[in-house]
């Protein structure tokens, strides 16, 4: 594989196999791409995220273009496949840290309420004080991971999901014998 212009991506094949990553005869043959195909078209189009859309150049030896409708095939199909399956990531991991704040929410009450009372059981001083901060603390870091998933967690995701939005209209170009 290997691209030339910016608003060009290029791969040569020889044969359909390293793109497709299994022959076309095999009974996994899906519609898949392989894992180096599908890293260095992602790569490609990450690397120019804004402007107009690119346009995918497969060159085949002569007589190669049927071949290569079905690379074309297989690449409309993964691109859609996996961006469908990135934008269900992002809603599982949303939804997993909306009920993980719950759980944490539910987690920070007693603990902030049991801090409280620690001036019931210990007489004041350092000890008391001491108890009482690393309970308000234990409290506020189970808030952690659930906070890490909704602000963060997301992002590459759907950062990915746009990406193979974008591979699944590319403008493809099949030319021979070069």
């Amino acid at each position: 594989m290997d691209a030339t212009d910016a608003d060009e991506i290029r791969i040569h094949l020889d044969k359909m196999e390293p793109f497709l990553g299994a022959p076309a005869s095999s009974p996994f043959h899906d519609g898949r791409i392989s894992d180096e195909a599908d890293r260095f078209l992602r790569h490609r189009v990450l690397a120019r995220r804004k402007g107009p859309p690119q346009r995918l150049v497969i060159l085949v030896p002569p007589h190669g273009a049927r071949e290569a409708t079905t690379a074309i095939d297989a690449l409309r199909r993964h691109a859609a496949r996996s961006e469908e399956a990135s934008r269900d990531r992002v809603r599982e991991v949303l939804r997993e840290g909306r009920w993980n704040l719950g759980i944490g929410l539910l987690f920070l009450v007693p603990m902030v309420l049991l801090a409280r009372g620690v001036h019931f059981v210990l007489p004041s001083g350092t000890l008391a004080s001491t108890v009482e901060q690393g309970i308000t603390i234990l409290g506020w870091v189970a808030l952690w991971r659930p906070m890490e998933q909704l602000l963060y967690d997301w992002r590459p995701l759907r950062r990915d999901a746009e990406h193979y939005a974008r591979l699944a209209v590319l403008e493809v170009e099949i030319r021979e014998g070069e």
